[in-house]
């Protein structure tokens, strides 16, 4: 405490900087450099120049007649839209084109930095700093992304869906039919189990399908109007007086005919074919209707269906995997020709064509929305004689040249193109050419994608996805289930549709002889008449809630009134005037399914996946192996140079095609 100080210590040596650029202490080279290797000068020549075009702080402007504008939020930029109005303050002409880009920084995005540079150290972002990231959101049957950082994505969702067949009631030709599946005279007639028939072969000589009674018992025809005709086939109503016949109406190449039934009031209906008529599994749909009308129906009683004695059954969204890929989005590898040559991609693979130049690969399923897509492969011709390639096709989807089709014995690639109208599942590859022989095929590379580019191999990430037994379902109302994987990989599907399956065993009531009303406490959000129906059932038609009491076989939600205040489901049904026990008799041999709008949603945890969903650099395909279209959404990581790239490309295009 009291001690003397002790003598001071030597001096430290101050660090400096050598002429080899090295930190020295004192004399003494550390070998440590002063300062890193100086990188390469950056290319600012595509970024957007903020300096001729800043007005009062608005930032750069990128603007056509859509008026978009970049902006910065707290540094991070974005591009929005802005009105005419705000357009026309903004200045004089202002608009930068991509030969004026050189960079966003300082003023622009509130940094020193480049876009390129801050986009570069996104992925190494923390969770904590998530939020502050550029997200961008995309939806769709199928969605594309080409504008996503290598990174994680925050939210991916699967909308539920509904569909059920219903009927009008307009077709009045009563099935089953008086024929069934049979062959005679060359032409195969197959009953397809729903009023339509399938024909098929060459007729050695006329040859007829009953249909509506027969030329001995013939009955009255119960429409004024027969349609659902084929070329070469014949939809005919006709009568048979001793041994005149005579055709009272007549449906040929599609068309809708008037049934004549001033001369005679009865009669038959048939299918005729004519001697030397070859068809090749044509679909013929036959239909007597009050109207002229051509748009096929099945025969539901001559009602409205669903009904209890023509049931429909409404199917709900399954799925069992959201996958990602790169533009290849089908993997031909590892499938099976059917003559069991296997075929691998980037290796050549023989395939043998049969008489008709055909060959069929098995794919792996995949279900494709409707859209634009690109069909392209590397063939040469090994063996046999095919002078050109007539197209590439998915199952019974045709498509159409974009290339020179010519055959040669060197493989060069060969691309074709379509649209599919609709969504469609396929399971089948297929090539044609001109081969009237026997002809050889070596094939590689094969790839579907959305753009027509250089072959990709199939890279693809699957994620599994256990619904544990739950149905996705949408409701007419647009009320849907969603199933949600978070940023952290947790799966979760929110309920809002309930399901309940009337067995009659519940508490009924009947409210006014007509129309019986449930009492089984499942809270009901009841619909507004002005409202779509909040409910879907497989055996009675949804009604909005008014005019319940004035039809048969309607299924409803009630509204609460003074005399009875609750909200409860209400089947109108005339047959049991009002008898309680025989109406549950009939729900105990008539099940009845019913979909409704939960009250409050539930949401149902489904686990964790493996691995997370994650972007990558490039395109990037999402979709779903289900079997009902829906939608997808997506919340990923955004790529923002990348974005603004695109978004001038697109602006450009507008620009060129004066719009």
């Amino acid at each position: 405490k009291d001690g003397k100080d002790g003598v001071n210590g030597q001096d430290g040596l101050t660090p400096s900087i050598g002429e080899n650029g090295n930190w020295y202490l004192g004399d003494t080279d550390t070998g440590k450099p002063s300062r890193g290797e100086v990188g390469p000068t950056p290319d600012l020549s595509d970024y957007v120049k903020n300096t001729d075009y800043a007005k009062d702080g608005q930032g750069g402007v990128i603007s056509t007649g859509n008026h978009f504008r970049v902006y910065s939020n707290n540094g991070v930029p974005y591009v929005n839209s802005i009105n005419s109005e705000q357009y026309s303050s903004s200045g004089d002409n202002i608009f930068v084109g991509k030969g004026t880009l050189e960079n966003i920084k300082d003023y622009y995005v509130g940094s020193s930095q480049p876009v390129q540079d801050l986009t570069a150290t996104v992925t190494n972002v923390q969770n904590d700093q998530d939020e502050g990231m550029p997200k961008q959101t995309a939806s769709g049957e199928m969605i594309t992304v080409d504008d996503a950082l290598a990174y994680k994505t925050f939210n991916v969702t699967v909308d539920g869906a509904s569909e059920q067949e219903t009927t009008t009631g307009k077709n009045l030709l009563p099935y089953p039919y008086v024929d069934t599946t049979k062959t005679e005279k060359g032409i195969t007639f197959t009953d397809n189990g729903d009023g339509t028939i399938t024909v098929n072969g060459t007729a050695t000589a006329g040859v007829f399908f009953q249909i509506f009674a027969t030329q001995i018992n013939q009955e009255e025809i119960p429409g004024n109007y027969i349609s659902g005709s084929v070329t070469g086939c014949g939809v005919v109503v006709a009568h048979k007086q001793d041994t005149t016949y005579t055709t009272l109406g007549a449906s040929s190449n599609g068309n809708s005919s008037l049934i004549n039934k001033e001369t005679y009031a009865t009669g038959y209906i048939e299918l005729s074919i004519s001697q030397g008529t070859t068809l090749n599994n044509v679909i013929v749909k036959p239909m007597l209707t009050l109207e002229q009308d051509t748009d096929y129906e099945p025969y539901t009683g001559g009602q409205p269906s669903p009904n209890p004695d023509y049931p429909q059954e409404i199917t709900t969204l399954t799925f069992d995997k959201i996958t990602r890929c790169g533009k290849n989005m089908t993997d031909i590898s590892s499938t099976s020709y059917s003559q069991n040559c296997t075929v691998e991609n980037s290796v050549a693979t023989t395939i043998p064509l049969n008489n008709y130049g055909w060959a069929n690969i098995g794919m792996t399923p995949i279900i494709i929305p409707a859209g634009t897509y690109y069909l392209s492969c590397d063939i040469r011709l090994k063996s046999g004689t095919a002078n050109k390639m007539n197209y590439l096709r998915l199952t019974e989807c045709d498509f159409t040249s974009v290339t020179n089709p010519a055959m040669t014995n060197d493989f060069q690639r060969y691309v074709f193109s379509n649209t599919v109208s609709q969504q469609e599942r396929y399971t089948t590859f297929g090539i044609q050419t001109d081969a009237a022989t026997d002809a050889v095929l070596e094939i590689k590379n094969i790839m579907i994608s959305k753009e027509n580019s250089e072959y990709e191999p199939y890279q693809a990430v699957e994620y599994a996805i256990d619904l544990q037994g739950n149905e996705m379902v949408e409701l007419p109302n647009s009320v849907k289930d969603e199933l949600v994987v978070d940023k952290y990989g947790n799966v979760s599907l929110i309920k809002n549709v309930g399901k309940v399956i009337l067995d009659g065993s519940e508490d009924w009531i009947c409210t006014n002889n007509k129309a019986y009303t449930l009492l089984a406490d499942i809270n009901l959000p009841w619909c507004d008449v002005t409202d779509v129906p909040n409910i879907i059932s497989d055996m009675f038609i949804t009604d909005k809630n008014d005019n319940i009491y004035s039809r048969n076989n309607i299924i409803s939600t009630y509204i609460p009134t003074e005399q009875y205040n609750y909200q409860k489901l209400v089947i109108s049904k005339y047959d049991f005037n009002g008898d309680v026990d025989m109406f549950k008799s009939f729900l105990s041999t008539h099940n009845v399914t019913f979909y409704y709008q939960l009250e409050n949603p539930k949401v149902i945890p489904l686990g964790k996946l493996t691995n997370l969903i994650t972007t990558e650099e490039g395109i990037n395909n999402f979709f779903i192996n289900g079997n009902l279209e829906t939608t997808l959404e997506v919340l990923y990581a955004l790529d923002i140079k990348k974005y603004i790239y695109n978004k001038i490309a697109e602006l450009s295009a507008q620009l060129i095609r004066g719009e």
